[in-house]
């Protein structure tokens, strides 16, 4: 193609645009003469109802937001307050029971720390009681039990786990 076509082309393009352009803005002109002020001032008059409202709207959601806030801050507190009563309840859990025994229980669960538990779990056995009830009464599971149990008979501490070391 040659370079005059394509100017020709590129020339009548413009042309066409600029008198589409003209006759947008003569409707455009002509349907705002029609409409005449009465309809612009309809029209800021929904505006500002428009903004009225989106400002009634946010104020509302500020105060729930606001009493969200609140409700969550004394929902804190009082988290706080259980978080510390339970860690007053476990502190007073942890302390040993002043008693000649020791293997006695202060609330029928088993002692605080594991060798305690351990030594506990050890010393029902040498009283005779089953793994199984010993699981009952210190709360450990039985497979728990049964590894300490095994374990105390390898070290050949129990005089029972000598006597089946000794067996086999």
């Amino acid at each position: 193609m040659d370079i005059q076509i394509l100017l020709g082309i590129q020339i009548v393009a413009d042309i066409v645009l600029c008198a589409a352009i003209v006759v947008l803005l003569r409707r455009s002109a002509a349907g705002m003469k029609e409409r005449g002020t009465g309809a612009v001032d309809q029209d800021l008059k929904q505006l500002r109802d428009m903004l009225d409202e989106s400002q009634q709207a946010a104020a509302r959601f500020l105060e729930c937001v606001e009493e969200s806030r609140k409700s969550l801050k004394g929902l804190f507190y009082q988290l706080e307050e259980r978080e510390k009563t339970l860690k007053e309840l476990l502190r007073m859990g942890e302390t040993p029971h002043v008693s000649g025994d020791p293997s006695a229980k202060t609330d029928g669960k088993s002692a605080a720390t594991p060798s305690d538990r351990y030594g506990e779990v050890i010393a029902l056995h040498r009283r005779g009681m089953s793994g199984s009830d010993i699981a009952r009464q210190s709360g450990l599971p039985e497979g728990e039990i049964s590894l300490i149990l095994d374990l105390e008979r390898a070290k050949g501490d129990s005089p029972a786990g000598n006597r089946k070391i000794a067996k086999t």
